[in-house]
């Protein structure tokens, strides 16, 4: 009996020590921010500003850099709806030489303008301006633009669905100081007496006043009389930036050299001067960027520097010193502003704090197209070395 017990044990001792079932470790798979991907065939950086239009997102890429061509991609598949005729033109990526209007694409590039149907990817009208600006304001259901000949300066618009065209006014030459008169695309204030008012910048060049060569003027026309409202000279040897003046809350705000201005849009008056910090000595105002979040106004220059700014007194609310040079296009939504330059970035608008750091997906080439914003998802679109991408940017600010 005991004998029987101490086998008993033994072998109770090693059923014990057989070794268990080895369990799988769980597999970890890694988050991604891409969700989805088109390539298109296209191999060259350049892109059009793109835009969200009834489920799809539109946009454009440059071919041999003389033509381009536009796609519409479902948002959330990135199938492809339909993809346009080539365009006579290389790619406008210029924000202020392409806007989207109802249902179309105004493109204004090298002496055209063109306005494409986002519904079916087709070409609605084409009209060729001679000597034209490439920026275009769209204001209720015209199309504003310029021209420069180096003697006067036309401003004209084009109704948004005939393309037919009218001239609102004449600047020349020898009413400016025989400073080359080229305007920017206005932007639309309403007078308190109801009339509509054109606000420009008249970003102008005299090369025989050599060092003090350049000009930047203020002016307001009165569409609705037909008559300039006030005009304000620039200092000489100040350039300014080609964007459209921003008007809000009854104020106008203009990039200039160093400075963003605001002015009371009734009389031209100033009303207060943001001054860049000294330490960013680098960059001008030139091709910057204007935007806002509520009251605070994002003024990005051409370098590393992005502000806010009070809408009210021009205080600095914050400043955000490391983040890119050169962006195309600034964009704002969910209380953020971004933009793509060298990689992908966004900057918290009530900060300043940068949420993305120039973020690089493993793929040959920069991220330097406009990006576009579903506020719903908080998927980001844009495109790289002719691959048009979606992001979820909650991945990319983990």
């Amino acid at each position: 009996m005991k004998m029987q017990l101490i086998l008993w044990f033994i072998l109770a001792t090693l059923s014990c020590c057989k070794d268990k079932p080895i369990e799988p470790k769980p597999v970890v798979i890694p988050k991604t921010p891409v969700i989805w991907q088109f390539e298109t065939g296209f191999k060259n950086g350049l892109a059009t500003k793109n835009y969200i239009y009834n489920n799809m997102i539109i946009q454009g890429l440059d071919g041999d850099g003389q033509w381009c061509k536009v796609w519409a991609l479902s948002l959330d598949s990135g199938k492809k709806i339909w993809e346009s005729q080539t365009l006579p033109f290389s790619t406008p990526h210029n924000s202020f030489v392409i806007q989207l209007e109802k249902n179309l694409m105004i493109i204004a590039k090298k002496s055209k303008l063109l306005a494409l149907n986002l519904d079916n990817g087709n070409i609605e009208w084409v009209r060729d301006i001679q000597n034209s600006v490439d920026a275009i304001s769209v204001i209720n259901i015209n199309i504003y633009i310029g021209t420069d000949d180096r003697n006067e300066a036309i401003s004209m618009r084009f109704d948004l669905a005939t393309g037919t065209q009218e001239i609102n006014f004449k600047l020349e030459k020898a009413n400016f100081d025989n400073f080359e008169p080229v305007l920017t695309a206005p932007a639309l204030w309403k007078h308190p007496n109801g009339d509509d008012i054109l606000l420009f910048a008249n970003r102008s060049y005299n090369g025989n006043v050599f060092p003090d060569f350049d000009r930047y003027d203020q002016l307001a026309y009165n569409l609705t009389a037909d008559t300039m409202l006030w005009y304000k000279k620039g200092e000489p040897g100040i350039r300014g930036s080609i964007a459209t003046p921003l008007v809000l809350d009854n104020k106008v705000m203009y990039y200039v050299s160093r400075e963003m201005i605001c002015l009371n849009p009734l009389n031209g008056e100033r009303i207060w001067t943001f001054t860049r910090t000294p330490a960013d000595d680098i960059s001008g105002f030139n091709t910057a960027n204007i935007t806002h979040i509520g009251n605070t106004i994002i003024a990005k220059p051409d370098y590393k520097y992005m502000y806010g700014v009070d809408l009210q007194t021009g205080n600095t609310l914050w400043t955000n010193s490391e983040n890119s040079s050169m962006p195309g296009t600034v964009r704002v939504a969910l209380n953020k502003v971004w933009f793509s330059s060298g990689g992908i970035w966004c900057i918290d608008g009530v900060t300043g704090k940068t949420l993305i750091n120039g973020w690089q997906n493993k793929t040959p080439g920069n991220f330097i197209s406009p990006i576009a914003i579903d506020e719903k998802t908080g998927y980001i679109y844009t495109s790289k070395q002719g691959i048009i991408y979606c992001f979820d940017s909650k991945v990319l600010m983990e």
